[in-house]
Formats: C-alpha cells, structure tokens, sequence
C-alpha cells in the first residue's frame, strides 16, 4: 500500500515522561475520535498498527501509550510521525457528505463556468468549514464557506466543485 491510501489523523508531537507516553495532536473535529479509528504509523518507511495500551485526555494535551513503548528511549522514532488512518476504514459518508481530503486539488468553478482555481487545503471556522482556494492567474487564496448558500454542486469523479460566487463577494 502507498501512503497515498492513507489519511493523516493525529501528529505525534512529543513524548509525556519516561514510561514510554507520548503526547499527541488530533487533527479530527472531535479529537477524542482519533481513538474510534485503526490508526497507523509510518516508521523507516514502514506502515505498521498503532497498538494503544492506553491513553488520557488532559485540560491541553492528549497523551497515548503504545504497548511496545515501555521507556523514553523506546519513542525515539515515534517522535514528529504522522497519526494515519487507510482511507478505507474511514466512516462511509451519506449524501452531501465529503472529507476534507477528498475536495483537495478539486477544481472550483462559479455557476457561470467560471474558473476560480483549485482547493489547496480548508480550514473550520466555528461550524463552518472553508475552502481555501488558490487563484493561479490573481496569485491569491479565495475563501468561500462550504454551505448550501454557496454549494450548487460536488462531483468528485471529475474533481469538480460548483459554486454561486462573484468577485464582489
């Protein structure tokens, strides 16, 4: 498998004593979801299971204990690795639905076939998600909100995504 099947979940961002913890980043919208999944890891270019003996959320950090980690020493090659979920395992999404990845380097056009560019990445701003878009001829990002309001179509056969947009906005 190529690490193109995979999503990347979580970040391991240090280690949380000398027993072996480590402390991680939840990249899902829920951060205690990261746990729901099978989570795996990329080590010497290596993909292998997580496998989580146990783990903590505290008030700014959420830290995870691997059962073959026992020392400090042991994380040594954990540390700065992506948390990554097969593509597969993830929750089939209903109608309407999409994960951020899959609307990656989708191209955005208006509802009047014209080219916006192509989405670069997203961001959540309150319970709203927005598409980052790059503009290739203005050498600019265009935010739009990922709602109905401005949402006609999605088509992730063809990369495409159809908006209600203008300038002016």
């Amino acid at each position: 498998m190529s690490l193109s099947d995979y999503i990347v979940v979580g970040k391991i961002i240090a280690t949380h004593g000398i027993k072996g913890w480590l402390t991680i980043k939840s990249f899902t919208s829920n951060p205690k979801d990261i746990f729901s999944y099978n989570l795996e890891i990329n080590i010497n270019n290596k993909i292998t299971s997580i496998n989580i003996d146990n783990y903590n959320f505290m008030p700014k950090k959420i830290t995870m204990k691997l059962k073959e980690l026992n020392c400090i020493e042991d994380t040594e090659d954990y540390i700065t690795k992506d948390i990554l979920v097969h593509k597969n395992n993830l929750p089939k999404t209903t109608e309407g639905e999409y994960y951020w990845y899959q609307l990656i380097n989708c191209a955005v056009h208006t509802h009047e076939h014209v080219k916006i560019g192509l989405v670069k990445s997203l961001l959540r701003s309150g319970e709203t998600d927005i598409l980052i878009i790059w503009n290739d001829d203005l050498k600019k990002e265009i935010f739009i909100p990922f709602i109905k309001e401005y949402l006609i179509k999605v088509n992730l056969e063809d990369n495409l995504i159809i908006v209600k947009w203008n300038e002016t906005f």
